[in-house]
């Protein structure tokens, strides 16, 4: 996706083309945000661009309320989380901050009972740690041919 914007540089006016990755998509009930007013930096800016897919309402909670009724609960989820992947063997020699920037990166996906993650001969091109579950590994042992005799 491209973003046009227009740069006042001086007294140059300049049109800017900013190519954009999109990394995510997030529906009803989705939250973003926090992780900037969770920050102790005060001129932390935002990492990302979100732009609508269709129209959209949001709750729009301001930092000073975010203080004052959400900020402990996000800051020990954020905790919680950061301790799950450094007790895990494969992050024990990682640092705090190098796991936090993983966390953060991190798409959280919830599967449904059944649901296939990958198969067999997909492309590999994520890790995958699971929070909560539990997972069947299977491969391909052979090939069922149904043949069919109506001509």
């Amino acid at each position: 996706m491209e973003q046009t914007l227009n740069v006042v540089n001086g007294a140059t006016l300049k049109r800017e083309k900013k190519i954009l990755e999109e990394i995510s998509v997030s529906r009803k009930g989705a939250t973003f945000g926090e992780r900037v007013l969770l920050s102790t930096n005060l001129k932390a800016k935002r990492k990302a661009t979100i732009i609508t897919k269709e129209p959209t309402y949001f709750a729009c909670l301001e930092k000073q309320y975010f203080d004052l009724t959400l900020k402990e609960r996000e800051e020990k989820i954020h905790s919680d989380n950061v301790y799950f992947l450094q007790s895990l063997n494969y992050f024990k020699t990682f640092s705090y901050h190098l796991i936090e920037q993983i966390y953060y990166l991190a798409k959280k996906i919830k599967y449904r009972k059944n649901q296939v993650v990958f198969n067999e001969g997909d492309s590999s091109d994520n890790i995958y740690i699971i929070n909560d579950g539990q997972f069947k590994v299977f491969r391909i042992e052979g090939f069922v041919v149904h043949e069919n005799n109506n001509r």
